[in-house]
């Protein structure tokens, strides 16, 4: 498998992967907004590269709770 090529699949807006990267980050956003205040404990069991919950911590208000 060529897993450099597999993850630059995350590059093509009309991939699959990239899809399904958006759903994720979605997914996560809905969590974070609706998690009760205070500190937060993520676990991504399978992060790879972190793009799924980086991509999100980045630009969202609860980034410091996480």
């Amino acid at each position: 498998m060529d897993w450099v090529g597999w993850h630059e699949q995350y590059g093509r807006p009309e991939s699959a992967l990239a899809r399904r990267l958006v759903a994720i980050q979605g997914q996560l956003r809905t969590a974070l907004d609706e998690s009760p205040a205070g500190p937060l404990r993520v676990l991504s069991l399978c992060a790879g590269q972190g793009d799924d919950l980086l991509g999100v911590l980045a630009g969202h208000p609860r980034r410091s709770d996480v």
